[in-house]
């Protein structure tokens, strides 16, 4: 690959986290072009650019697709004096949302099983400790909010959890 051809497909922000759906159709991206980080989607060619979320008191990352077309994605909020983090699933056809996980992990990052029944959550172990974190990873059942911590040793750091095909 040359870059000829190439085709910049957003503009005038910061964008990131692009994801494709499994039809190949749709690409969701976190977008700040309205400050706050939202997640925006887009026909595959970059047309029909069009806002998903709109959260100004809470920040949304790392979109993803479910096997189904359903997409996931980060939440991060302030609920007291504390941050919240969850998993949110989202219909995109009707914008109806679900939290898939609780509130009570401090989520850092998560990934998708390629079957899309599993989530893999990295999570802060100690969140009040922010300059020296200590990531564990759970594994989560899609249909289900009970996550379950992974065996460690107790050295290992993980911050960018992958399934394996």
């Amino acid at each position: 690959m040359d870059g000829t051809g190439l085709t910049q497909l957003t503009r005038d922000s910061v964008n990131s986290s692009p994801a494709v759906s499994p039809d190949g159709q749709t690409i969701a991206y976190v977008s700040t072009r309205n400050k706050d980080g939202d997640i925006w989607l887009m026909n595959r060619d970059g047309t029909n650019q069009r806002q998903f979320t709109r959260s100004p008191q809470q920040r949304e990352a790392e979109p993803r697709f479910l096997r189904d077309g359903t997409l996931v994605y980060l939440v991060e909020r302030r609920e007291g004096n504390r941050t919240v983090q969850q998993v949110i699933r989202a219909d995109l056809a009707t914008g109806a949302t679900t939290a898939i996980t609780g509130t009570d992990l401090a989520i850092a990052s998560f990934a998708v099983s390629p079957s899309g029944d599993l989530l893999a959550l990295v999570v802060n172990a100690e969140p009040q400790n922010r300059r020296n974190p200590t990531y564990r990873v759970y594994v989560q059942p899609v249909s289900s909010a009970t996550p379950v911590p992974l065996p460690t040793v107790g050295l290992e750091q993980m911050i960018t959890p992958a399934f394996r095909p």
